[in-house]
């Protein structure tokens, strides 16, 4: 999401009436484009790994763990 976009939605979305000026919108920004992330997801090898794994619930488990572990 771009700066411009955000600042869209902040102008759009305003809380209990608060408005931001320019200054104020541009921060705002700024601040939730650095708390984007890009997903990243399993290495092939991961994944054939869990592949092997026999018991539905434990792919599920080291699936998610590794997710967790790759995008926290």
């Amino acid at each position: 999401m771009k700066d411009d976009d955000i600042i869209r939605l902040a102008i759009e979305h305003t809380i209990n009436g608060l408005k931001f000026n320019d200054d104020g919108l541009l921060r705002f920004a700024k601040l939730v484009a650095q708390h984007e992330r890009t997903w990243v997801g399993l290495t092939d090898e991961e994944f054939e790994y869990c592949c092997t794994l026999k018991k539905p619930v434990a792919i599920v488990e080291e699936v998610e763990a590794k997710l967790k572990e790759k995008n926290t």
